[in-house]
């Protein structure tokens, strides 16, 4: 009797270990990049570059389609979807820029001041919508569909060079300017950049269901991609 029980109990241990390895499983593949590239998680380095790189798959889905491009609804925001994925391409350049002239003068502004709340948006992974006005040098005007399209390749390029040397980093205390934020290290910008990217498509989401487009368009944007 005894080595029966004692035998119970270790099978309830065993199976409780698998079950609590499942639910793990289950966490971490809803939290990773299989989940859609609005939803932004815990703030990790690697996931944010992972996260990011899933993302790109629905900026360029707006940007090489031009019916997709001028989808509008004003009762949703001011710029149609295919100007909310140019700003994104925008940023992504500007970010791109700044992160390799931070690696390459690694002391530049490393005491800049920013303001405690970026810290809040930064762990929460939200930006709340029609909080700040973008800058005017991070607007899409005066550029056509084809040379926001360009643009985004060459930062996808960059973006794909510094995934290699992320491992810097963290060790580099240069900073550079968000408009609204303050001085930020590159760790930061990654995070904000792929906050900042899950912001805008949420809205480009929103657009598309307000102008009942979602069965034409949005299929990166709406369905977590497949590994």
């Amino acid at each position: 009797m005894k080595a029966r029980i004692r035998m119970r109990d270790v099978i309830g241990t065993i199976v409780a270990g698998v079950l609590i390895m499942m639910e793990q499983n289950a966490t971490a593949n809803a939290s990773g990049p299989t989940s859609p590239p609005t939803k932004v998680d815990a703030w990790d380095l690697a996931d944010d570059f992972e996260k990011i790189n899933q993302q790109w798959a629905s900026i360029v889905e707006v940007l090489e389609h031009e019916d997709y491009y001028n989808i509008r609804s004003d009762g949703v925001s001011a710029w149609s979807c295919g100007e909310q994925a140019a700003h994104l391409a925008i940023v992504n350049t500007f970010i791109a820029e700044n992160i390799e002239q931070n690696l390459a003068h690694p002391e530049r502004d490393k005491d800049g001041e920013q303001i405690p709340i970026v810290q809040q948006v930064l762990k929460g992974g939200t930006i709340p919508r029609g909080a700040g006005k973008a800058p005017a040098e991070l607007k899409p005007e005066g550029k056509t569909r084809e040379d926001y399209l360009a643009m985004f390749k060459t930062a996808r390029a960059a973006w794909g060079k510094m995934a290699e040397v992320k491992g810097q980093l963290p060790g580099c205390p240069a900073r550079f300017k968000h408009f609204a934020f303050g001085q930020l290290t590159s760790v930061e910008w990654v995070r904000l950049s792929a906050i900042h990217n899950a912001h805008h498509l949420k809205i480009i989401r929103d657009i598309l269901k307000a102008a009942g487009k979602t069965d034409a368009y949005g299929k990166a944007i709406q369905a977590p991609i497949e590994e």
